[in-house]
């Protein structure tokens, strides 16, 4: 498996830099930002548990690019199949949660152990199972510190206001560690508060592997902490790959 995975993305020309930074597999997003003009791609597949509902991802994808320094566009979504407790033969096949936003750099340290990022999505009005969904934008403070070579903590803050004037406040709170070389463990408690409906509260764990500074694995495991009902387990990869600027050969001619 390790070894068809390095060939199918071979065919892309992969950037040998700085080791890759992903959005997932937490529920934090990153302060770090593509840079610019490359081009990174993140899926990753999940089953869900609720008391009426199952749902399987396959996948949800983020697609991100810089578009200058300090600036990256992005395109989130996700192929969901629904199977209704209540009513097991009326399985749905969904394209939700269809997103277009930016990420914009607000600070970053001159040593790099801190950094926050303003991150900025519209939701687009996709079909959904149960109705339509209405027009949704989402905007998010997203902040991180190494705490030392092993230590990072990372927390966004973050408010969803949806058509028909339902609006939200979400949190999320991310300590990990760097074990042996290429592992990564951490620990996310995460919630969202809305006048309209109760608290929900959310835990994930998981861990996060990279096989090169250019792909990196992930598993993880999510649990509701009000009534350990509903859990998710999910699997990723994430890949940075571009296309070589001519700008070069333009300064040549």
């Amino acid at each position: 498996m390790h070894r068809l995975i390095i060939f199918l993305l071979s065919f892309f020309p992969l950037l040998l830099l700085a080791q890759i930074n992903t959005d997932r597999p937490t529920q934090s997003e990153s302060s770090a930002l593509v840079l610019p003009k490359q081009l990174q791609l993140e899926l990753g597949s999940s089953w869900q548990q609720a008391p009426d509902l199952q749902a399987y991802q396959l996948p949800g994808f983020s697609w991100r690019y810089g578009l200058i320094k300090g600036l990256e566009l992005r395109a989130l979504g996700q192929l969901q199949h629904l199977l209704p407790e209540q009513e097991p033969a009326e399985n749905h096949w969904k394209l939700s949660g269809l997103q277009l936003g930016t990420k914009m750099q607000l600070f970053s340290s001159a040593s790099g152990a801190a950094e926050g990022a303003w991150v900025s999505q519209i939701a687009l009005p996709i079909q959904t199972y149960g109705g339509a969904s209405n027009w949704a934008w989402t905007n998010k403070l997203a902040f991180s510190h190494q705490l030392n070579s092993r230590h990072n903590l990372a927390y966004n803050l973050g408010t969803h206001y949806a058509e028909g004037g339902q609006h939200s406040f979400n949190y999320t709170l991310c300590w990990s560690y760097s074990l042996a070389k290429g592992w990564t463990v951490f620990l996310e408690p995460y919630g969202q508060f809305s006048p309209q409906n109760n608290p929900q509260l959310w835990a994930n764990t998981g861990l996060i592997y990279l096989l090169n500074n250019n792909l990196q694995l992930d598993c993880s495991f999510g649990l509701d902490l009000q009534t350990a009902q509903q859990y998710f387990i999910g699997l990723g990869l994430s890949s940075r790959f571009f296309a070589p600027a001519k700008a070069k050969e333009e300064e040549e001619d």
